[in-house]
């Protein structure tokens, strides 16, 4: 049998200090076959990681989430690009934020395949990207902790693929935020993931504001204020004082989660 397939990549937003499309559909639901294949995605990808001394990714919901929706918008719009036609969506970076993700350093891969069975499928789109420099270079990334992928299928054995990466150094457990002056009182509950310390910060514009310090098992609890239109950021701190920050979300985000 003659396989035809197609794939492409961009390197999004770079990392740590770099700063999804179309958000999955409300109450969608994942055909059982479509979650194994792309848990299968995400298992060879480990394996290459770790068969080329790259450290293993854990899983993100929104990444998943990013990833499908924009593997069903190329089908249904009948296109393929890292680019989404769609206002407000256009780009990885926003749609992984309309999917609940505010991590800065990210990257997407995509793949098109059609007449390749679906049992082979997973092993050929990992053997693609890991013969691709450029999608070799996202996959085999150390600095990405987080991977996950999300597949559309139309017809038989034809696929759109999303892959998503990210950095995660701070994941937001739990956010709440009420009506203060002219913006917001938020409580934050956080864990740190990976980073340079269990220290750490809230930044909002250039001011260093309420401090923290996580526990044995990384989390940590802070209230602070902030104007409504206010960017977030959450920074920890380096062995030279300053801040890396990895995390930033809007303080509308927080009122509306």
């Amino acid at each position: 049998m003659t396989y035809r397939t197609i794939l492409t990549l961009a390197l999004v937003g770079l990392l740590a200090g770099s700063a999804s499309a179309q958000a999955e559909r409300p109450g969608s639901t994942i055909p059982p076959a479509l979650e194994a294949l792309a848990a299968k995605v995400v298992e060879l990808a480990v394996k290459a990681r770790v068969d080329n001394g790259v450290s293993q990714t854990g899983r993100l919901d929104y990444l998943a989430r990013a990833a499908r929706g924009h593997a069903q918008e190329m089908l249904d719009l009948n296109y393929f690009s890292h680019t989404s036609p769609t206002p407000g969506h256009e780009r990885p970076k926003q749609r992984i934020e309309l999917a609940g993700g505010w991590d800065l350093g990210m990257a997407e891969n995509i793949y098109r395949s059609n007449g390749i069975p679906a049992d082979e499928v997973a092993q050929a789109v990992v053997d693609a990207w890991l013969k691709s420099p450029t999608h070799r270079h996202n996959l085999l990334n150390p600095k990405y902790n987080r991977m996950d992928v999300g597949i559309a299928l139309t017809g038989e054995d034809s696929y759109a693929i999303v892959q998503m990466f990210a950095f995660q150094a701070v994941s937001i457990e739990s956010l709440s935020a009420s009506p203060s002056g002219s913006g917001y009182k938020i409580t934050f509950k956080g864990k740190v993931v990976d980073g340079p310390s269990n220290k750490g910060a809230i930044v909002i514009g250039n001011s260093i504001g309420t401090k923290f310090e996580a526990d044995s098992s990384g989390m940590f609890e802070v209230s602070f204020d902030a104007p409504a239109d206010a960017m977030i950021a959450v920074g920890l701190q380096k062995p030279d004082g300053r801040y890396a920050i990895d995390l930033e979300f809007p303080a509308s985000f927080a009122a509306n989660h």
